[in-house]
């Protein structure tokens, strides 16, 4: 009978998706088992060519996306497994984040403009989960997590915010600016001249 072949994969990953998400350069390793002995195992990448497997190898040359890796072990009396197909998603696109303002204190029409208090940082990615959330406002100490992003006094702020997926790749720090206006307007009387008694 063929030999028994089986695929690792090394870190990172994020195997809670399917198919598993990988960067570029996570290890993907072969072992195949016979009851005489194992005489090789080949794999091919893709469209790609044949190849002996040595040693644990990388996806370096891929895009992103879905990727098949076809393998199969042939035993000392050249008995054939049948190929096998490992299914994995190359990943080294980070998440996108986006401010968004609650709807409670939202002061239409302007968009930027709220009476007090903050928003939320939304954070997607396309292949892997997203595992982190950091922002600041006008560069002080970071915060994690999504929010709520909480200002209460006037003036304008700088937000900025990024995020890192579950495999590493960190997105670039994205800006908006918010206006805090909490003062009510002051309204004052002028009395006209021509209103006043004896003139």
């Amino acid at each position: 009978s063929p030999p028994i072949s089986s695929a690792f994969i090394g870190d990172p990953k994020d195997a809670a998706v399917v198919p598993p998400t990988v960067r570029r350069f996570t290890p993907i390793r072969f072992i195949a088992t016979d009851q005489s002995a194992v005489s090789s195992i080949s794999y091919r990448i893709e469209t790609g060519p044949t190849r002996a497997y040595e040693s644990p190898f990388t996806l370096t040359n891929e895009v992103d996306g879905p990727t098949r890796i076809y393998f199969a072990g042939t035993d000392m009396f050249m008995n054939a497994e049948t190929t096998r197909t490992l299914h994995v998603r190359l990943d080294e696109t980070p998440p996108i984040t986006a401010f968004s303002l609650a709807p409670s204190i939202l002061d239409a029409p302007v968009s930027n403009l709220i009476r007090a208090g903050g928003g939320y940082i939304y954070a997607v990615d396309s292949a892997s989960r997203v595992a982190g959330v950091e922002w600041t406002v006008d560069g002080g100490p970071s915060g994690t997590g999504t929010g709520p992003v909480l200002i209460t006094n006037d003036g304008t702020y700088v937000i900025r915010h990024r995020a890192t997926d579950t495999l590493g790749n960190m997105s670039s720090f994205a800006t908006n600016i918010l206006r805090v206006d909490g003062t009510s307007p002051s309204v004052a009387i002028v009395p006209s001249t021509s209103l006043i008694d004896g003139v």
